[in-house]
């Protein structure tokens, strides 16, 4: 700040370390952001710090972050092989978690794709075998264009009432002609079009 300027910007850290640099700038960034790691602190002797939040909180796994939409059941036996190896050497891991990729259409989340011949819960019997909790991710209220629910229920996608109701720039309008003047959809990863579903209707 001088005088009267002022300038905004993100977060920021500043600090002069001969030690551990990337550790102390982790913690920080951890407590800034109160993110929930399982608490050592009992163990350890010493006083919780902010970010530490005590025993329980979940930790594990997450299919997307190594496979994306590509996973399969190998995939998940792999993983939770060696995440029962570290364990069994004390690192504290509790969940496997599948993500995207188990069914073909988002919104058909009763059926998996041929990667998945045992179905998505089989992801709770491969966790079990090695000790883990199994996780599974589902977006309740998207649906892919192609999926068989926006096909036999139309009348469940979120549409906009008139010209510019649901987007308010002439080259989203564009998009509106070709989505039967869908509501709230977009592209997302893995570039699909998805449709927003309308968690008030009856059925």
């Amino acid at each position: 700040m001088i005088g009267a300027n002022k300038i905004r910007t993100d977060w920021a850290i500043m600090m002069w370390s001969e030690g551990d640099a990337y550790g102390s700038y982790l913690q920080a960034v951890g407590e800034h952001c109160g993110a929930r790691v399982p608490s050592k602190s009992v163990e350890e002797g010493r006083a919780a710090c902010s970010c530490e939040l005590g025993p329980g909180i979940p930790t594990g796994w997450c299919s997307w972050y190594e496979y994306m939409e590509k996973v399969s059941e190998q995939d998940l036996e792999l993983n939770a092989h060696k995440l029962h190896g570290w364990v069994k050497q004390g690192v504290d891991l509790r969940v496997l978690q599948l993500d995207d990729g188990y069914v073909d259409h988002w919104g058909d989340w009763a059926k998996s794709s041929k990667r998945f011949p045992e179905g998505a819960g089989h992801v709770a019997s491969v966790a079990g075998r090695y000790g883990l909790a199994g996780g599974l991710w589902i977006a309740p209220w998207a649906a892919d264009k192609d999926s068989q629910i926006a096909r036999e229920h139309p009348e469940w996608i979120l549409r906009a009432d008139a010209w510019g109701d649901a987007y308010r720039s002439p080259w989203l309008w564009l998009l509106d002609l070709f989505s039967s003047r869908a509501a709230n959809s977009g592209f997302t990863h893995p570039g699909k079009w998805f449709y927003g579903l309308d968690a008030t209707h009856p059925e």
